[in-house]
């Protein structure tokens, strides 16, 4: 079977008469008219990619036939230019790229010269060639001004000198990018129209970093963010006519503004010197610029990728807007409150990092950080951690598993280092505690949900402080739970350390140890006051003095108040209690209507009660034997 450009080379060698008897200007015109025939024929193969490029080179062996033939004749016609354009035609038909170019710079009509360069790049950028436009900028590096047919450049006196193809790539590109942003999606809805639509920033990006020019890779990346949030607005510009993008139009917005984030960041951390790692703002509306967003730091970058790649998770699922627009021009607070309510809780805490250290509170103020993982924790795990029903979209009643985010939230936990546990899976938990029936995936959701509250408190408290009172408080308030958790219990009563000589039982250590929790016991003591869980409260004061009695005596006695050993025990909130016990007590006895359920109650709280008091006989006998090594200890410090 014959191949197809073998078929063109031999109808190509038909056309071409040769006779001695003719002259130079016949046959010039039987090369010419070889060439329309040729030229012609070409159209009905343009769907056929595999031997197109081949057949157009047999065209283009016909055209440089002719022009060699004009050149040699030393006749001046008007066809070389025509030749020269349909050169470059046939070669762009066939993504003959180095043809293409040969074509475009001998083209002796400088505007036609200046329009095929321009097709030329932007060609190849749609075609995918990206490779090429990197090999042809590195190669062709001295085209001569006057071919650009551009005034500007030629009365600067580059004429000489040459224009490289890169900058002038770079420039075209750029171009085509703020031209593609200035569009809006309205006519654009479609899957085919985002599928085939060329991505300029990207190009833009490739050609910088292959110069490691990494500051304008940079600069192309931030600009293809920018555009892209600039064009989801420019298509909601008309509320009366919303625009419903498809899926895939959808997706590939919020990819995107991800990428680029992501890529602007990285391409910036590549910049040799550490103090050009900033970005100005590009553009001529400056003015318009908030203040903080006219220099944009590493740092800054740094957060705004976090937050879009937020976002993206965000959009991804099932229960999220419809509407892009709404998604990226959404504020840093609904950010968290959304992705929170849907179980993101690990990237709802990277959003709030990010707003934390751009918008630092006042010098003994509430921390904005604190303030927003205690709301995440307690406003949205902490139900999730006690079965209890969280609706989704504000009341429309929507529920659904939130596993697979609770394990992603919690591996991404587990990479903090400052946390004991492992890591949650659906095979590490205990399915003995769930039901065997439909409730068997919230029992485990909840079991997990669980898991990651330990992991988040306790990694986190190191510096935020209070974070174990307020999820315990959170767990008592909610009212489904009758105990807290033996884990936050010990948090809140010993903080991340065992209790030793050297504390101070309720008080707070004057200089704690770094990466250490401060235990808060009288405030845990005060939180089941609170609740009415006196019988808990009873406990704590069991549990601090025990464990301070179990130290050892010499320890006890070397520790001076003067040098900041001070041990301090709330006498006024255990008096209070003791006495909320007797009033209850004196009630319960008074009331002859009393149950079986009551009156085990009360034994109960009655036991309790008796074991702090035998607690606080052995705390005062404890204190008087500290009396006596205090004096020694005092006399050996001052000898």
């Amino acid at each position: 079977e014959t191949s197809p450009e073998t078929l063109w080379s031999v109808a190509s060698k038909l056309l071409l008469v040769t006779l001695e008897s003719m002259d130079d200007a016949s046959q010039i015109s039987n090369l010419i008219q070889r060439v329309g025939v040729l030229e012609r024929h070409l159209n009905p193969m343009e769907g056929s990619m595999t031997h197109l490029p081949l057949s157009c080179g047999v065209v283009l062996d016909a055209i440089w036939d002719a022009i060699s033939s004009i050149t040699s004749s030393r006749e001046t016609t008007e066809e070389i230019p025509t030749l020269w354009s349909i050169a470059f035609q046939t070669s762009m038909l066939g993504h003959l790229w180095d043809e293409a170019l040969r074509a475009c710079v001998h083209n002796p009509l400088a505007d036609r010269k200046k329009s095929d360069l321009k097709r030329l790049i932007l060609g190849m950028v749609e075609a995918g060639a990206l490779g090429k436009i990197v090999d042809m900028s590195l190669t062709v590096n001295d085209l001569s001004a006057s071919m650009l047919g551009d005034p500007e450049i030629i009365a600067e006196g580059t004429t000489t000198t040459g224009v490289d193809l890169f900058d002038l790539a770079a420039k075209i590109i750029e171009e085509a990018a703020y031209e593609q942003a200035s569009v809006s999606l309205g006519s654009e809805t479609d899957e085919s129209a985002f599928k085939d639509r060329p991505n300029y920033w990207g190009c833009l990006y490739t050609l910088h970093a292959s110069r490691g020019n990494w500051r304008q890779a940079a600069y192309a990346m931030d600009m293809c963010g920018k555009a892209t949030a600039n064009s989801v607005s420019l298509s909601n510009l008309a509320p009366q006519k919303a625009i419903v993008l498809c899926k895939s139009a959808s997706k590939k917005i919020m990819d995107d503004a991800c990428l680029s984030a992501q890529a602007c960041v990285h391409a910036l951390s590549l910049t040799d010197r550490a103090s050009h790692r900033y970005l100005l703002p590009t553009g001529n509306n400056q003015d318009n610029i908030p203040s903080e967003s006219r220099l944009l730091t590493e740092e800054d970058l740094e957060r705004r990728a976090a937050r879009a790649l937020a976002l993206r998770m965000y959009s991804m699922d099932e229960y999220s807007p419809d509407s892009v627009g709404d998604i990226l021009k959404s504020t840093s607070r609904d950010t968290i409150d959304s992705l929170a309510m849907l179980g993101y809780y690990d990237q709802a805490i990277a959003v709030a990092s990010g707003v934390s250290s751009k918008r630092k509170g006042l010098p003994g103020g509430v921390d904005l950080f604190d303030d927003a993982l205690k709301y995440i924790l307690c406003t949205y795990l902490v139900p999730a951690s006690i079965n209890s029903r969280v609706t989704i979209g504000g009341g429309r009643g929507l529920e659904r598993s939130k596993v697979t985010q609770i394990c992603a939230s919690s591996s991404a936990c587990a990479l903090l280092g400052s946390t004991p546990q492992s890591r949650i899976t659906p095979s590490s938990v205990n399915f003995a505690s769930c039901v065997s029936n439909a409730q068997s995936v919230k029992a485990l959701e909840a079991t997990m949900a669980m898991h990651l509250l330990q992991q988040y408190t306790t990694a986190y408290s190191v510096n935020c402080r209070g974070l174990a009172h307020d999820v315990a408080s959170a767990i008592l308030q909610s009212g489904d739970v009758s105990k807290l958790p033996l884990w936050l219990k010990e948090l809140c009563m010993f903080g991340s350390s065992t209790l030793d000589g050297n504390s101070g039982l309720f008080g707070h250590q004057p200089i704690p140890k770094e990466n250490s929790i401060i235990a808060d016991p009288a405030g845990l003591m005060r939180l089941f006051i609170k609740h009415h869980q006196y019988g808990e409260a009873c406990d704590v004061v069991v549990s601090i003095l025990s464990k301070q009695l179990s130290c050892s005596k010499d320890a006890t006695s070397s520790r001076l108040p003067e040098k900041g050993s001070i041990d301090y025990v709330p006498y006024d909130l255990i008096d209070m209690l003791w006495n909320m016990i007797e009033s209850i007590l004196t009630t319960t006895a008074q009331s002859n209507s009393s149950g079986e359920d009551v009156k085990s109650q009360v034994k109960s709280l009655i036991k309790k009660r008796t074991c702090m008091e035998n607690a606080l006989e052995k705390h005062f006998e404890s204190l008087r034997i500290s009396e006596e090594g205090l004096k020694s200890a005092r006399t050996l410090s001052w000898a």
